[in-house]
């Protein structure tokens, strides 16, 4: 059975949370692959639309998760920092009107 983009995103995240110090290599290339995934899910509908945003959060938690381990939101190479926030406007589009992260990781 072919894999969801949401179950495809938790695969690489827990991937990426799991390596202990990552090279710009190895970011880059997880990072492009997360991007264009996101970039494959939408909203949930408005029928099911709380439900489905407290599934999506939690598929996407480890992916999150090891943006902020990472420091990513601060990294200062350019090709990280594009895709970083290329991955997280995708976050904030599909969670919307809820926020992905906390103010307090936001603030560079």
């Amino acid at each position: 059975m072919e894999k969801t983009p949401t179950q495809i995103v938790s695969e690489l995240g827990s991937r990426l949370l799991q390596l202990s110090r990552p090279n710009k290599d190895s970011l880059v290339k997880l990072l492009r692959e997360v991007a264009n995934t996101l970039s494959q899910i939408d909203q949930p509908s408005a029928t099911n639309k709380e439900k489905g945003l407290k599934l999506l959060e939690a598929e996407l938690r480890p992916l999150k998760k090891s943006i902020i381990k990472h420091g990513l939101l601060k990294n200062r190479d350019n090709d990280v920092s594009l895709l970083v926030t290329v991955c997280v406007s995708e976050l904030f589009r599909i969670l919307a009107p809820n926020r992905p992260f906390e103010d307090e990781y936001l603030r560079v």
